[in-house]
């Protein structure tokens, strides 16, 4: 009996022995044939197969796309949060006594810890500094011009789009898995099935049944 825990790929290949040596071999193939394993029989085995090793292989590419994703968003996010942590301080520095900018800019909040509201704060402090002419000219003094804050919120901006990017990912890959457990699901079913009734139709020659992948305890 397979184990619970058996890796796909082995399964994949215990599958495929079954089917292929089940219709190679002319003496189990006729056994089968009387069970109703005839060559129909056996095609639906092989088109089970068939989607099975495909969804696989579609599921391994989807996980490698949210991984993709996830690192990209990771890596956009830890810079984006960076420069915004250095244009933070800068302007507590700038503005220290200057209340209202304060409170434009949030930098009387703690620095969000979170992704989602770190986000929101950094897309605040660079809308309200870009669209005030005296609060950009008090930065640009310090070396922060228009471009270079500019280029920063549209930094937080990429990090949204890849968030959304790793969210489409992270649910297409959940899917491709579901999908495929529910056909090697299916396909475990039909294969014990064949199995059983293999062990029936070559009652008389029991050592057949190790062609098809089957190792019977001695």
């Amino acid at each position: 009996m397979a184990n619970k825990r058996e890796k796909l790929s082995t399964f994949i290949n215990r599958f495929r022995i079954a089917v292929v040596n089940a219709q190679s071999n002319a003496e189990i193939s006729a056994a089968m044939g009387l069970f109703g394993y005839d060559a129909l029989m056996f095609a639906e085995g092989q088109a089970l197969l068939d989607r099975l090793i495909a969804l696989s292989q579609q599921q391994q590419t989807e996980q490698a796309e949210k991984l993709a994703a996830t690192e990209s968003l990771n890596t956009a996010w830890q810079a984006a949060n960076q420069r915004y942590g250095v244009h933070r301080s800068i302007a507590k520095r700038v503005f220290k006594d200057n209340g209202l900018a304060w409170n434009k800019l949030t930098l009387n909040e703690q620095k969000a810890a979170s992704r989602i509201e770190g986000i929101q704060q950094a897309a605040l402090f660079y809308k309200n500094l870009l669209g005030d002419a005296s609060l950009m000219q008090a930065m640009t003094k310090f070396g922060q011009t228009q471009a270079i804050l500019e280029a920063a919120e549209q930094a937080i901006q990429e990090v949204v789009n890849l968030m959304a990017l790793q969210k489409k990912e992270s649910a297409e890959a959940q899917i491709a898995t579901q999908t495929r457990d529910e056909v090697w699901a299916e396909s475990k079913t039909w294969l014990a099935t064949m199995l059983e009734i293999a062990r029936y139709a070559l009652v008389d020659n029991p050592q057949l049944i190790e062609a098809l992948g089957v190792v019977e305890p001695s």
